[in-house]
């Protein structure tokens, strides 16, 4: 059985009207053993601000008090116009601060980044012993199978062990990818690291809800309102692999989710 977590932005009304991350890591202990924080909900992502030093402290003590698995997300690129993520170290010291097991980035350049600068960057993950994953984005070049493969095997390639693939199953929708060939293809090479569910439905096109026709666009949904079949992916994957719900909720409803989470992997 995999663990369960969610991801903060799940509480994005609560977020976006100030409520700190670590103020949430309470309510979502009692749901579940793992839970991911956003950097840009860190005091706005500014490390110069005192706040933001405050707020990594208060993370590291709610995790120890709630004995949670913590992950990491930053929402930057790992790789830019064939370079590493500058910041990459600083990264990982606040990740080690908080007492993160994980973090994740958009995959951003990985496929025509050099294989002695992957390298490098895989040796100071591992003296930071920080997991890592990258994950597609929404659009058609960097969201789609092909470019996540062609990421996994460059990292491959230099011996990037330490860096896996976040496989988001909604992203996909946007990149005009089956979720399921992609998951596919990604189990098939042992790259997930990390899995996140989001469900999508298609609005304003001719076909419905399940592909949306011409001139359909995805939209985030609700658990049970999206076309994705993410319980059989889960119960797919390695039992190490950590499985976050990541999507906003309103806040009435996080309890009926996470319980709908609960029921379909029991």
């Amino acid at each position: 059985m995999v663990s369960l977590g969610i991801n903060t932005v799940m509480y994005l009304d609560a977020l976006q009207q100030g409520t700190p991350q670590s103020a949430l890591l309470e309510g979502i202990a009692t749901h579940f053993p793992v839970a991911e924080v956003r950097r840009e909900f860190i005091a706005g992502g500014n490390e110069t601000d005192p706040a933001f030093a405050d707020e990594i402290e208060a993370i590291r003590h709610g995790v120890r008090m709630f004995n949670l698995r913590l992950y990491y997300s930053v929402p930057e690129d790992f790789c830019t116009d064939g370079k590493v993520n500058p910041n990459l170290e600083r990264y990982l010291r606040e990740a080690n601060e908080m007492t993160a097991q994980g973090m994740k980035f958009a995959v951003g350049d990985v496929p025509n980044t050099p294989l002695e600068t992957l390298r490098e960057a895989a040796a100071l993950i591992d003296r930071y012993g920080v997991s890592v994953t990258v994950e597609n984005d929404q659009s058609a070049t960097h969201g789609s199978l092909e470019w996540a493969l062609a990421s996994m095997r460059r990292l491959r390639e230099a011996d990037a062990s330490a860096i896996g693939f976040c496989y988001d199953c909604g992203n996909w929708a946007w990149a005009g990818v089956n979720p399921d060939d992609a998951f596919d293809a990604l189990m098939d090479i042992e790259a997930i690291g990390e899995y996140q569910i989001k469900n999508v439905r298609f609005e304003g096109g001719a076909g419905g809800a399940e592909d949306g026709g011409e001139g359909a666009h995805p939209t985030p949904s609700l658990l049970n309102d999206g076309v994705v079949d993410w319980a059989a992916q889960v119960r797919r994957l390695p039992a190490d692999v950590p499985v976050t719900l990541e999507y906003p909720a309103p806040i009435e409803r996080i309890d009926d989710e996470v319980a709908t989470a609960k029921r379909a992997l029991a």
